[in-house]
């Protein structure tokens, strides 16, 4: 079964894997595009091991908030050059805004989520290792609730602060972000 170029594209799209292995799952794959698409998810999987006693020290925090509850979590990866990847950032915010809507209870749960109808996050994360490449590792994660919550992200996503609050007006969330700030500081 022939591809074309655009296949090609697609394939790189969706998977955001290299030119070259996209055109070398094709052509495994004898141009069935669902079958390229799950030689390059076994492919990273493959890579995973090979990862594993590699450093994370770089990566994101990110921390998100609505109303009486908020979620903050940590991303880390091998390099900086990654950790500035709008690819990361969007991965990252994916994962925020997932464990905000379901509020899991620690790391393994959140881990446990359904990512999408195939994936679950860890699964995701996973896959991601094989697109960019390095080792990725989801180390920490909190949830606050409290009658205001309020989220601070920091300029350059390597700091977050969440502050819960006992009351929820429009004062107090001002003194919240005020609050939040100050700890960032420190």
């Amino acid at each position: 079964m022939a591809y074309t170029a655009e296949d090609v594209k697609k394939l790189r799209e969706q998977t955001a894997a290299g030119m070259l292995d996209c055109k070398k799952a094709l052509d495994e794959a004898d141009g069935d595009y669902q079958k390229a698409v799950e030689i390059i998810r076994v492919k990273g999987q493959k890579g995973v091991t090979k990862r594993e006693g590699r450093a994370t020290s770089n990566g994101l925090v990110t921390a998100k908030a609505e109303s009486d509850f908020g979620v903050m979590l940590e991303l880390n990866c091998e390099t900086d050059f990654v950790a500035k990847n709008d690819g990361y950032k969007n991965l990252v915010q994916s994962i925020v805004d997932l464990a905000l809507e379901k509020l899991p209870s620690s790391v393994e749960d959140l881990k446990a989520l359904p990512y999408d109808s195939k994936l679950s996050v860890d699964e995701k994360i996973i896959e991601q290792v094989g697109v960019i490449g390095e080792k990725l590792d989801l180390s920490n994660y909190a949830v606050v609730k409290a009658d205001k919550v309020v989220a601070y992200n920091h300029p350059g996503n390597q700091l977050a602060t969440l502050v819960g609050l006992n009351s929820g007006s429009d004062v107090v969330e001002d003194a919240g972000r005020q609050v939040a700030m100050q700890i960032a500081a420190m």
